[in-house]
């Protein structure tokens, strides 16, 4: 009797000692508002660049990762990131970049609409200047690996 509850003592601490971490881990995984693989690194990798600088000099970050922060529409044809609400309401398109969002991506287009569309954004991703999006409209290209909401928005 006693060897019976000396090991059911020890499977139970194993137990636990294999749990909680799982759990740790689980819980620190959970949902977020974001969208992408892993996540290259705000500030490490990734250069921050504002959205008036990628238009106004697109060579200057042609294939590099860049950190932007801007305004997102996504619809069929016109996916962008604008500097601002008005701009995105107006379709100024010459003062957006072009979003590729979809690459590699199993989320559905309207879950990503509901989560992103018309809001404040941190997008990342690798620059292409010469990618001008639908009919050569925009100011550049950028294939999407991150985006997330953002409350930094001035506008």
């Amino acid at each position: 009797m006693k060897e019976r509850d000396w090991t059911k003592s020890v499977l139970s601490k194993s137990l636990i000692w294999i749990c909680a971490p799982l759990a740790i881990v689980c819980a620190c995984s959970r949902y977020t508002p974001s969208y992408g693989e892993a996540r290259r690194g705000w500030g490490c990798q990734d250069e921050y660049v504002s959205l008036i600088n990628l238009v106004a000099t697109p060579e200057r970050y042609d294939g590099k990762y860049v950190s932007v922060l801007g305004y997102v529409s996504l619809e069929f044809e016109g996916s962008a990131i604008y500097l601002d609400r008005e701009d995105m309401r107006r379709c100024l398109t010459k003062n957006a970049i072009w979003l590729n969002v979809e690459l590699g991506t199993n989320i559905p287009r309207e879950e990503l609409y509901r989560r992103f569309h018309g809001k404040c954004c941190l997008v990342e991703g690798r620059f292409n200047a010469q990618d001008k999006g639908h009919l050569g409209l925009f100011s550049g290209g950028l294939d999407v690996t991150f985006i997330t909401v953002s409350g930094r928005c001035h506008r």
